[in-house]
C-alpha cells in the first residue's frame, strides 16, 4: 500500500493547481512527439509567456538504501527493548570506507553491511554476550566494536546517558557535479521534454521529496551546493543541445522559525543562464505571481514521508497530546477521545499524553476528578470543527455543584 503513496503526486497536484490560478494550464498535452509532460502553461496577461515543463520530486531513497544506518539503529533499539534494557543508554557510531572526502572525490559510503548480513556480522553471538553483560551489570559502561574490511561499527552503553547518541559522516553530501540524484533527475527530465517535440521554452521543476541536499541551506567548503549542480547542467544544455532546457526551478518546504516547526512555507529558487534562447521566457514575473497562490504546507517533506511510513498512512495527523484545561472547561482532541472509547489506547496512555494525572497527590491535575469531587457534572459537550485539519476539538463543560453528586444545601433565600 505504501508504494502507491508518493510526494511526487502531491507536488504535481499543488503546482498544476497553483499555475491554473495565474494562467491557462494543460496537463500532459501532446505536441507530436512520443512523450507528454506535466505542465504546458500560457499566461493570460502576456501570450508570449508560455513554456513546457516537467515536475520531478527528488529524494534520498537511493542513497539511504546503500547506507542503511537507520535500519541498523532500529534493529539495535529493538533488540535492546526486547531484553528489557534502557534504549536511551545506547550509542551507535559508524565509520566510512574512505579516509578523505573532497570535491570531485569518491562518494561517502558508510562501512555497514547490507541488512541481510546484520545478524551474522554485527548482532551475532558476541553481541549477545555484550547485552548479557549489560543486563548483569546495568550500571557499568560497556563498548562493543566491529572493525573489519567491510564493517566499522561501535555500539556503546552508558547508564547515565540521557538520550540515544552516535552518528556518522553525512553520506548525502555531494562531491561530484554529475554523480548525484539531482543531476540524474535533471538529465532524465531533459530527455523526456525534448521527446515531446515542443518548440518553445523548456523547463524543469524540481521538488523536495525528502532530499537533504536540496533543502539544506548551509554553506559547503569541501562539497558542492544545489546551485553548482543545476548551473553545471544548464551550461551543458546550452552548449550541447539544439533544444536546451532554459530554466530549472526548485520548490522546497522550509521552516522560517526553527523554534516553532508548526509553520512552513514553500521556497522557490530560479536558475537560468544568460543566453540568446529563441524563443526565450522570463520566468521571474511568472514565479512572483505563483508564490502568492501557493498553498501553505502542513509539514516539510521529511515529516510527510514519516507520516506515509506509519502503520496507518491514510490517516491524517491528529491533535493527539493537545489539551486546554480550566476549572469548568476541558478541551481535548476528538480523535484521541474516540480512540480511548474504542479501546485502542489505554486510559494511562491517554492521561499521560494529555497531561491528566491519575495520582491523588495535590500537585497532580485531573480536572474530571476535581470536578466530581467538587460536586460538578458535565453540563455540555460541543465539537469545534477545523476544516483545514484532520482532527477536531471536543469541549467538555463542567458545572455545579449539582445536587445529584453533592450535599443538599438550602437556597440562600430560604436560609433566613
Amino acid at each position: 500500500m505504501h508504494g502507491t503513496l508518493s510526494l511526487a503526486d502531491e507536488w504535481e497536484v499543488v503546482l498544476i493547481n497553483a499555475f491554473s490560478k495565474i494562467g491557462n494550464v494543460f496537463h500532459e498535452k501532446k505536441f507530436g512527439g512520443p512523450t507528454k509532460c506535466d505542465i504546458y502553461f500560457e499566461s493570460i496577461e502576456n501570450p508570449r509567456e508560455k513554456f513546457l515543463a516537467d515536475i520531478r520530486a527528488v529524494s534520498d531513497k537511493g542513497i539511504d538504501g546503500g547506507n542503511p544506518f537507520d535500519l541498523l539503529k532500529n534493529e539495535l533499539m529493538r533488540l535492546a527493548q526486547e531484553r528489557g534494557l534502557r534504549q536511551h543508554s545506547f550509542r551507535l557510531e559508524v565509520g566510512t570506507h574512505q579516509r578523505r572526502h573532497f570535491k570531485d572525490g569518491p562518494k561517502v559510503k558508510l562501512k555497514i553491511p547490507g541488512q541481510p548480513r546484520f545478524k551474522d556480522l554485527i548482532f551475532n553471538a558476541k553481541f549477545e554476550q555484550f547485552l548479557k553483560a549489560i543486563a548483569d551489570s546495568p550500571m557499568e559502561v560497556a563498548t562493543y566494536e566491529i572493525k573489519t574490511r567491510e564493517t566499522d561499527v561501535v555500539i556503546g552503553y552508558d547508564p547515565n546517558q540521557k538520550y540515544v547518541s552516535g552518528g556518522h559522516l553525512s553520506y548525502d553530501v555531494v562531491y561530484s557535479l554529475n554523480e548525484n540524484p539531482l543531476y540524474g533527475a535533471l538529465l532524465d527530465k531533459a530527455k523526456q521534454l525534448r521527446r515531446t517535440e515542443f518548440i518553445g521554452p523548456l523547463g524543469i521543476f524540481v521538488c523536495d521529496g525528502s532530499y537533504s541536499f536540496l533543502r539544506s541551506g548551509m554553506g559547503r567548503l569541501l562539497s558542492y551546493e544545489p546551485k553548482d549542480v543545476i548551473l553545471q547542467f544548464l551550461e551543458e544544455e546550452r552548449t550541447g543541445e539544439e533544444r536546451p532546457i532554459q530554466f530549472v526551478v526548485t520548490f522546497s518546504v522550509v521552516h522560517p522559525n526553527q523554534l516553532d516547526l508548526r509553520f512552513c512555507r514553500i521556497d522557490i529558487s530560479h536558475y537560468v543562464l544568460d543566453s540568446d534562447y529563441n524563443p526565450r521566457i522570463d520566468m521571474r514575473p511568472v514565479l512572483t505571481k505563483l508564490q502568492k497562490v501557493l498553498p501553505v504546507p502542513e509539514r516539510n517533506a521529511v515529516n510527510a514521508i514519516n507520516l506515509l511510513k506509519r502503520d496507518t498512512p491514510n490517516q491524517g495527523a491528529s491533535f493527539w497530546g493537545g489539551v486546554t484545561m480550566g476549572e469548568t472547561k476541558v478541551k481535548l482532541p476528538a480523535r484521541a477521545l474516540l480512540e480511548l472509547l474504542a479501546g485502542r489506547v489505554s486510559q494511562e496512555d491517554f492521561f499521560k499524553a494529555h497531561l491528566i494525572e491519575i495520582g491523588q497527590t495535590p500537585h497532580h491535575m485531573n480536572p474530571f476528578r476535581d470536578a466530581i469531587n467538587g460536586g460538578r457534572l458535565i453540563s455540555k459537550i460541543s465539537i469545534e470543527k477545523d476544516s483545514d485539519a484532520d482532527d477536531d476539538w471536543i469541549t467538555i463543560e463542567l458545572r455545579g455543584p449539582d445536587p445529584a453528586v453533592s450535599p443538599f444545601v438550602l437556597p440562600k433565600d430560604l436560609k433566613k
